[in-house]
C-alpha cells in the first residue's frame, strides 16, 4: 500500500517537472525544454529561437566574451557596478576609486588598505 502511494507521488512529481506543449490539445509533455522546442519546430512549424551572436555576448565595457546572456549580465553586475545593465548597487571604497557590486566584496577589499594584514605568510611575514 505504501509503495503504491510512493509510486503515485513520484509520478506526480515527475509530471510537474515536464514541459507541456502550448499548442497540443492533449497536453503532450516533454522531459526537457529542448525536446519540447524540437517538437514545436517539427510538428507545429515553430521558428527556431536564434542563438545570440558573439557580439551580443561581448561586454561593451571591457570586451570580455561570455558564454551566455546570463553570464554576461552577472559579469556586468560584478565587474562594472553602476554601468548600464548592472544591478545598480554600488559600494564605493572610501580610500580609493574602487567600487563593488556587493558589500562583502568591499569589506574584503578594505583589508588591502589596512596596515595590519589579517592573513600573513608564515615564512616571509607579508
Amino acid at each position: 500500500m505504501a509503495s503504491e502511494r510512493y509510486r503515485r507521488a513520484k509520478a506526480d512529481r515527475m509530471a510537474a517537472r515536464l514541459f507541456a506543449c502550448p499548442q497540443c490539445v492533449d497536453g503532450k509533455r516533454f522531459a526537457t525544454r529542448a525536446r519540447m522546442e524540437l517538437h514545436l519546430q517539427q510538428v507545429h512549424g515553430a521558428a527556431r529561437r536564434p542563438r545570440p551572436t558573439r557580439a551580443e555576448l561581448t561586454c561593451a565595457h571591457c570586451g570580455r566574451e561570455a558564454r551566455s546572456a546570463a553570464a554576461l549580465a552577472a559579469h556586468i553586475g560584478s565587474a562594472h557596478p553602476g554601468a548600464a545593465g548592472s544591478s545598480g548597487k554600488v559600494f564605493k571604497c572610501p580610500e580609493c576609486d574602487s567600487s563593488f557590486a556587493a558589500e562583502c566584496y568591499l569589506e574584503q577589499h578594505m583589508h588591502s588598505h589596512n596596515e595590519r594584514k589579517i592573513h600573513k605568510c608564515e615564512e616571509c611575514g607579508k
